[in-house]
């Protein structure tokens, strides 16, 4: 089977249940069933996802270049949480193309900025890029 979406598709595919969740650059995940390809949920972010899912007792864990990583029901889409990973009190793009990995009840992902200046005052990083974890069950920075 094929499944096209609006976009490119930079990400692996995650599997697990019989449902494949991908992300396109279309800004949406998807979820498709493994044997016959036919859609089952999409879940539209606030800009393109080039991270590959994770998808963990029942939750899909990704990253979008909307700033954010989300938690997703497997099984309906339905958004449990979302996690911005912008500094508090700025405004500029820090994506989360890397995909996020859970071990120990934690959710584990990459993410950088494009304004190294910008990073630079606020981080002390140049490259601009960090490493960042948050609660699978609380959403809480660690």
């Amino acid at each position: 089977w094929e499944f096209a979406t609006g976009s490119v598709i930079e990400s692996s595919p995650a599997v697990a249940d019989g449902v494949v969740f991908v992300g396109s650059g279309d800004g949406k995940v998807y979820a498709l069933d493994a044997a016959s390809g036919d859609k089952l949920w999409e879940f539209a972010t606030g800009a393109s996802v080039t991270s590959s899912p994770a998808a963990v007792d029942g939750v899909v864990f990704v990253g979008s270049w909307d700033n954010k990583v989300y938690a997703l029901d497997a099984a309906s889409g339905r958004k449990i949480w979302e996690f911005d990973t912008s500094p508090e009190a700025t405004s500029y793009l820090v994506v989360v193309k890397s995909s996020p990995i859970v071990a120990y009840g934690t959710v584990f992902f990459g993410s950088a900025s494009f304004d190294s200046d910008v990073t630079k005052k606020v981080r002390g990083a140049d490259p601009p890029g960090w490493l960042t974890t948050a609660r699978v069950r609380t959403c809480m920075r660690r």
